[in-house]
Parts: C-alpha cells; sequence; structure tokens
C-alpha cells in the first residue's frame, strides 16, 4: 500500500466511521498527519545522524580522555583536579545519550506523533472510541492508515492505546493543575501561548 490512497479506498476506510462522524474533518486530520510524519522524515534523519557523530567522535575523545585522568588520579588532586575528572564522567554520559537518542527517542517521537495525530482524527471528529483491543473499526482505521507509510506490523493497537490513553490524561491534569494560572495552554498535540501562536511539542 501506498499513501494517498485513491478515492475508494479512502472511502472505504472512511466506512469504519460511525453515522455521526464528520468524514471531512476526519480526513483533514489525517492528511495533516500523515503530511507532517512524512515531512520530518529527512530532518528526523539528519538529526540522528548529527547525533550519532556526537556519539561516536565524542566516545574517541572520552576514551583519550579517561586514559589522561588514570594518570593524572595518580597524583594528589587539589579541587580543580578533581572537578576535571567529574567532567570526564559526565562527557561519557553526555556521549551514551545522544547514542540512545539516535538510535530509539527519534524514530519513536516521530511514530508516536502520526499515532497520535490519527488517533485523534478517530476520538474527535470521528466519534469513535478508542478501545483496548487487537481487533475492530479502531484497530482498522490505524492500520489502514499507517501501514501506508511504515512497515507492516508497525503497530500493536492494543500495546499502545493505554500509552495514548495516559498521555492524553496526563495532559488533562497539565491543563486543570495550570488552568489560570499561566499564559501556555496545553492541547492534544500543540503548546499554545496566549496569542494563540501554536508551537509543536
Amino acid at each position: 500500500m501506498s499513501w494517498p490512497p485513491d478515492d475508494d479506498e479512502r472511502r472505504e476506510i472512511l466506512r469504519l466511521f460511525p453515522a455521526t462522524a464528520d468524514r471531512r474533518a476526519v480526513w483533514e486530520m489525517v492528511e495533516t498527519a500523515v503530511r507532517i510524519f512524512l515531512e520530518t522524515a529527512e530532518s528526523d534523519e539528519a538529526h540522528r545522524i548529527l547525533l550519532r557523530q556526537i556519539g561516536k567522535t565524542g566516545a574517541k575523545t572520552v576514551e583519550k580522555l579517561r586514559a589522561l585522568a588514570l594518570e593524572l588520579s595518580r597524583f594528589p588532586l587539589d579541587r580543580d583536579a578533581a572537578a576535571l575528572l567529574q567532567h570526564v564522567d559526565a562527557l561519557a554520559q553526555i556521549c551514551t545519550a545522544a547514542e540512545i537518542r539516535a538510535a530509539i527517542y527519534l524514530l519513536r517521537s516521530r511514530k508516536g506523533r502520526l499515532f497520535s495525530g490519527l488517533s485523534l482524527a478517530w476520538t474527535g471528529p470521528g466519534k469513535g472510541d478508542m478501545p483496548i483491543s487487537e481487533q475492530g473499526p479502531f484497530v482498522e482505521f490505524m492500520e489502514s492508515i499507517v501501514n501506508r507509510v511504515l512497515p507492516p506490523h508497525a503497530i500493536d493497537v492494543k500495546r499502545w492505546v493505554p500509552r495514548e490513553k495516559a498521555r492524553r490524561k496526563a495532559l488533562d491534569v497539565i491543563n486543570e493543575r495550570f488552568a489560570g494560572q499561566s499564559h501556555l495552554v496545553v492541547s492534544e498535540t500543540y503548546l499554545t501561548d496566549s496569542s494563540g501562536q501554536r508551537n509543536p511539542d
């Protein structure tokens, strides 16, 4: 399957929604979620490459610094020398974090934004429920879109739904906690400031 679906395929997908759904609004949200996912692929890849370079380049440097620090630790250390040794450990942690983020976080966060955007189309203008299930209209809907832009089985809907529900609940709690106390409003997909300007989270 590929993106976008043809007219017949789109109508078949939209048949999964209840009669009360605003199908036009649903499809606009679907198109937006997919467009953002596809458009961020190149920048995410460039980001990933840069993080990997930081991790690898830094790792080589840190290993050299560690060897030198080991030599330094054989001498009596004053406060400044001891601080230098601590900085070597901090650099090692930065390199590890960069490697982990490059390998895992960027892909997960980009996919997560796609999945959340689609689920919001389903529960918002789509007027559908988001059950924790391996089958049913919601699962069919998610898979019908996701499988067009990602390899098959890229989403396990039953396992993903609890995380999405927890994410939405956390946003509700944040908004309730800071209602009237901040110039920022957290929505499902955006941080909105007092001027109405949306900032992707």
